[in-house]
């Protein structure tokens, strides 16, 4: 296979921040390790659509990412997500919030800043 193809994510090396793509179209052929590449560091789940680049018989080449799709839908209007190591952190409407996987959360808004936490210490900062 060489060329532009799209596939699913069959498994997930998130130590190098590579992927390997099975391709249902193709006899479910499965690619060798390919890089993902990405202005930021979020593997794709398993089973993810992706857009990947093949430029040997061998299935070497790169993976672009996951691609939006009737399936796969862009998260338009939703503002900024991101979830990184169980903590989601979002941005809607000029409010800014951290859950953390325990339920605490910090949210800002409106110069408001809302903690919700078992033990809360806060830092005198006025002394530059």
């Amino acid at each position: 296979m060489q060329g532009y193809y799209v596939g699913r994510v069959s498994n997930i090396d998130t130590e190098k921040g590579y992927v390997k793509v099975t391709y249902p179209e193709y006899d479910n052929t499965v690619s060798e390790w390919l890089p993902l590449l990405a202005f930021e560091y979020q593997m794709p789940e398993i089973g993810a659509l992706v857009a990947t680049f093949l430029d040997d018989e061998r299935g070497n080449g790169i993976c672009f990412g996951k691609i939006y799709s009737n399936e796969q839908k862009p998260p338009a209007n939703v503002g900024y997500k991101k979830i990184v190591d169980g903590m989601e952190i979002t941005k809607k409407d000029n409010v800014f919030s951290v859950k953390f996987d325990d339920n605490n959360y910090i949210r800002f808004s409106g110069g408001t800043m809302t903690i919700k936490a078992d033990k809360v210490n806060i830092i005198d900062n006025t002394e530059g």
